[in-house]
């Protein structure tokens, strides 16, 4: 499948991972707080919201993406629960903060 092997390319490319690290540090440290990365593919915004303290959470509705971030997330930590969902089989306030990057190239979008 080329999805999960293109997407895990670009989340590893320095642009990339610069835009999204970028976006993920104009909000305060997590100390704790919750944050859902809708759409998540491998799983870069989740790993840089849990590194900045967030309990970190990803969904998307690919099952090759999800694999693709629990091995991302096995090999480089921290622990942080991949699950294959939808948007709208989320329950309501599920979350502090709440990201979606519904494409390549697409900015992330923060709602906190």
């Amino acid at each position: 499948m080329i999805g999960p092997a293109l997407f895990g390319w670009l989340h590893g490319a320095d642009f990339y991972r610069a835009t999204h690290a970028e976006a993920v540090a104009l909000l305060p440290t997590g100390q704790g707080r919750t944050w859902l990365d809708v759409g998540c593919g491998p799983g870069l915004v989740a790993r840089l919201a849990a590194a900045r303290g967030y309990t970190a959470r990803g969904v998307d509705a690919a099952p090759g993406m999800i694999r693709k971030a629990r091995r991302i997330a096995r090999a480089h930590g921290p622990a942080i629960e991949y699950t294959i969902a939808t948007l709208d089989s989320l329950p309501a306030a599920s979350a502090d903060v709440v990201s979606a990057g519904p494409g390549a190239g697409d900015p992330v979008h923060v709602c906190a």
